[in-house]
């Protein structure tokens, strides 16, 4: 698999040798977005990418290469901060737009 080919983790945040003797990581829904980080999770070079919407135990987050391309669009972080994103978020993120509710210029 290409190292920035999208993994899912969504399911355990276990760490476990496998029977090759490589360790598998995973998140944890339970444990909530900020348990982990890309080092806890992801082989490097890839990083935690939140591409869609979702809070809590509803963000998924999966392992992808770091570049995005050239854009900028406005998100609201789960915790009410807004986030500039193009393909993907580096935090778990509740909807499109500003939090405020104002539009983006």
């Amino acid at each position: 698999m290409p190292d920035d080919a999208p993994v899912d983790h969504k399911e355990a945040a276990t760490t476990d040798a496998g029977p090759d003797g490589v360790t598998d990581r995973s998140l944890d829904a339970d444990a909530g977005p900020d348990a982990v980080t890309d080092a806890d999770v992801c082989t490097p070079p890839q990083v935690l990418r939140y591409e869609s919407p979702g809070c809590g135990v509803d963000a998924v987050a999966v392992c992808g290469g770091f570049a995005q391309d050239a854009c900028a669009n406005r998100v609201c972080g789960c915790d009410g901060t807004d986030v500039v994103m193009c393909d993907y978020s580096p935090v778990p993120w509740a909807h499109v737009g500003s939090c405020s509710g104002a539009a983006d210029p």
